[in-house]
C-alpha cells in the first residue's frame, strides 16, 4: 500500500469517528500517520514504542467516556487542523514553488525554507 492511500486512510477513519493508534517509527507511512494526528491535536494516540503502544490501549479501553468525547469532535479537530483547510495547503504550497524559482533565477543551491512568514504577504 502507498503512503498516499495509507494517509488517506488514516484520514478517512479519523472523519468516521474511529481513532487509530499507532506507533511512531522510521517508516514513511508511520511518520504521515503520526503527523496527521499530532496536526488535529490527537497526540495521546501516537505511541513511542510497542510497550506505549498497549498501555495507550488499555489507558483508552478503561476511559470510555473520554474516548466518546473525542470522538464526537474528530470532524471539527480534522477540520481545523492544517490538512483539513486545502486553501492553506495551496497558500504555502505556492510560496514554496514561488521561493523555489526566485532561488533557481537566481542561480543559487537548494535549501530548507519555511513558508510561515510569506503566506499571506503580497509576494
Amino acid at each position: 500500500m502507498t503512503l498516499a492511500r495509507r494517509a488517506f486512510g488514516a484520514i478517512r477513519r479519523s472523519t468516521i469517528s474511529i481513532i487509530v493508534r499507532l506507533r511512531k517509527g522510521t517508516t514513511a507511512p508511520a511518520r504521515a500517520g503520526a503527523g496527521i494526528l499530532a496536526n488535529a491535536t490527537l497526540d495521546a494516540f501516537i505511541a513511542a514504542d510497542a510497550a506505549d503502544f498497549v498501555a495507550k490501549a488499555l489507558y483508552w479501553a478503561e476511559n470510555l467516556g473520554e474516548l466518546a468525547d473525542i470522538r464526537a469532535g474528530l470532524r471539527a479537530r480534522l477540520a481545523q487542523s492544517p490538512g483539513g483547510q486545502p486553501e492553506l495547503i495551496a497558500l504555502h504550497f505556492d510560496a514554496a514553488l514561488r521561493i523555489m524559482w526566485r532561488r533557481w533565477c537566481a542561480g543559487l543551491h537548494a535549501q530548507s525554507f519555511a513558508t510561515d512568514a510569506l503566506v499571506g504577504m503580497n509576494r
